[in-house]
This record gives structure tokens, C-alpha cells and sequence, in this order.
């Protein structure tokens, strides 16, 4: 697995290929109109990565960080290629742009009712 991570602004190669992850991965409820959260990305604070293994689109990240802190705001992976590791690959990079800054997250919490608990589960790991 060769993970390559690219930058996604407005007019760059990645921005369909991350819309469309993006507005599949997410339901409707937890997401923010894309146009603005790419525009933010002109700003310091703020990145959107596209991540490749070659050729081949696996996953998205979006971050919000300054000098103290990394807040991981979405990370998805392929629907057409999760559980293969690509996930795990991605936090691992995540944890070197973050270097010694602590890295926040939200996720589901573990409620055993839920329709996605075993998802949930794996998450958390």
C-alpha cells in the first residue's frame, strides 16, 4: 500500500471525486454544504486531503489544527474498498501531520441498540 496524500482545493483534480465520497459517507443530517467547507481551505486553519494508492482514490480527510491541536473533522474511505486497511493507513498519516499535537475526534457512540453497532465497534478500534 503506497498512501499518497493530495491537497483538495476548488479547482483541483480531487474535488468530484471527494464531493461524491463525501456526500455518500456521510447522511444528510451530519453534513455542511461542501462548496463553503472547501473554501475554507484557503484558509491556514483548515485542509481537505484526497488519498490515493497509486492511481486509485481510497479516502478523504478534513482537518482543523493550529499549533495545539488537530480536530479531525470527516474521514472517509472508498465504499468500494473499506476494510482493507486504507482507514487505519489514513489516521497513521493523520498522526504525522499532527506530529505532538493531540488529535480530536467525534464518533457514534457504542450503543448496542444501534443498527450499525459492529461498525461502531470496529471505529473505536
Amino acid at each position: 500500500m503506497g498512501l499518497t496524500r493530495q491537497k483538495v482545493t476548488l479547482f483541483s483534480r480531487q474535488y468530484r471525486e471527494v464531493k461524491q465520497l463525501y456526500q455518500t459517507a456521510f447522511p444528510k443530517v451530519e453534513r455542511l454544504p461542501y462548496l463553503p467547507l472547501i473554501l475554507n481551505t484557503y484558509r491556514p486553519l483548515t485542509d481537505c486531503y484526497a488519498y490515493y494508492d497509486g492511481d486509485s482514490f481510497v479516502g478523504l480527510a478534513y482537518l482543523l489544527q493550529n499549533n495545539d491541536l488537530l480536530y479531525l473533522f470527516f474521514l472517509a474511505v472508498n465504499t468500494k474498498i473499506r476494510s482493507r486497511g486504507y482507514g487505519s493507513a489514513i489516521l497513521q498519516d493523520i498522526k504525522k501531520v499532527a506530529g505532538n499535537r493531540p488529535i480530536i475526534l467525534a464518533i457514534e457512540p457504542l450503543d448496542e441498540s444501534a443498527d450499525n453497532y459492529a461498525q461502531r465497534q470496529k471505529r473505536v478500534a
